[in-house]
């Protein structure tokens, strides 16, 4: 019946035919891409009302099992190599089950890789096996190897299950890896088509590109421009799109190097530990102010100085760490690799309905023998200041 149907229109008509369905198709495409699905699908789960993202810090992949590992105990040494980063990620990605795992730089150690693309398809692989969503941004080491900073990015954005994005479209931005994703709401609430909470990627920087100044790189004031343009959107969109919300949906950043703010808290202040210097920029570009001043960021998560994995808050927005995950990094020997997990919780209405964002929680995970949970602490909670949670507070968050 269908080929009979065709004969009735010369080929001319055909065409058009054909053109016309694809638009059609186009436009419903379009109309049917819900704000908060932010290009990648992100969303709060149903039976729990919860996003977990898990945060991988400075794998320093490089060539596999010939890669030996650094700053372990004696006993540790023998066969210990990259595939020891590979075997303690597969372990926390099934312990935690994210919703996201986000890697944050030096997820390669390129200087030691003989082929920086393969290098980065066994550090990620084992999200990709695991068939997990997820997102990353550069460190100060990826691009050292056989493909440059731009090339590194370039690589990420076409692997399997990635929401990373090379750079805003349309925008001259400094960097690689400038970007945000949107997480809607749970599907069939009212918040469904929103994002209710927002995620920022910013790329950095690598060494210093001003020749009289030293150190390490800053997020320039092209970054700053973008990020304040986007949250701003967002902000808008959330309070004036019904159904209409009092207050701005909640956000992380996620990038490599720590601002100098990092360097604002002492050992009562602050939850983990500092066990070396903050290798900060020798300037401050001021992205602190700026997220201060757009008010949606509540907590910023950074790599980059390996033996830190504190948290502390200052002016509204928690700085952390994660602690190096990878053992081709430098560490501290006896000190396990860890990673962080931060989970962030809907509020339910008496009626059983999700809502906004209620809390945000994080802990890290020990790469030992019973995979310890540590640090478990509120980082926000709507309406009242963070705070380190009890044992009792933590686990039954879990059941919520």
């Amino acid at each position: 019946m269908a080929r009979l149907g065709l004969r009735r229109f010369p080929p001319l008509m055909l065409l058009l035919l054909l053109l016309f369905t694809l638009v059609v198709a186009e436009v419903a495409a379009g109309k049917g891409k819900k704000r908060g699905d932010g290009g990648g699908g992100l969303r709060f789960r149903r039976e729990g009302g919860t996003f977990k993202v898990l945060q991988v810090a400075d794998m320093h992949y490089a060539d596999g099992r010939s890669t030996g590992c650094e700053d372990v105990l004696p006993e540790q040494v023998a066969g210990c190599s990259d595939l020891n980063t590979t075997a303690f990620l597969y372990r926390v990605i099934r312990a935690e089950d994210p919703d996201l795992v986000v890697f944050t730089g030096d997820n390669i150690f390129g200087a030691d890789s003989t082929d920086a693309a393969k290098s980065m398809d066994a550090a990620i692989a084992p999200a990709i096996t695991m068939n997990l969503r997820w997102a990353a941004v550069l460190g100060n080491h990826d691009q050292e190897g056989t493909l440059s900073r731009e090339g590194v990015m370039r690589h990420l954005v076409g692997m399997k299950n990635t929401l990373s994005r090379f750079n805003p479209e349309g925008v001259e931005i400094d960097g690689f890896g400038n970007y945000n994703l949107e997480v809607g709401g749970v599907e069939g609430t009212l918040l469904a088509n929103k994002s209710v909470l927002n995620l920022y990627f910013l790329d950095s920087g690598d060494r210093s590109t001003v020749w009289w100044i030293p150190g390490y790189g800053w997020i320039k004031a092209s970054q700053q421009a973008w990020f304040k343009q986007t949250s701003l959107s967002l902000q808008k969109n959330y309070r004036n799109e019904e159904p209409r919300q009092k207050e701005p949906a909640p956000a992380l950043a996620y990038f490599h190097i720590p601002l100098p703010e990092f360097s604002s808290f002492t050992a009562s202040d602050f939850t983990g530990v500092k066990q070396e210097s903050i290798s900060s920029p020798s300037i401050n570009s001021g992205f602190f102010t700026t997220m201060v001043e757009a008010g949606d960021v509540k907590a910023a998560f950074i790599g980059h100085d390996h033996i830190n994995d504190f948290c502390g808050k200052l002016t509204g927005i928690q700085l952390c760490y994660a602690g190096g995950l990878g053992y081709h990094a430098y560490g501290k020997a006896g000190w396990s690799r860890r990673a962080r997990v931060v989970s962030v919780q809907l509020e339910k209405t008496v009626s059983g309905e999700w809502q906004g964002v209620k809390s945000i929680k994080t802990w890290k995970r020990l790469d030992d023998q019973h995979l310890t949970t540590i640090d478990s602490e509120v980082l926000w909670n709507r309406g009242s200041n963070g705070r380190i949670m009890t044992e009792a507070e933590f686990r039954l968050g879990d059941s919520e």
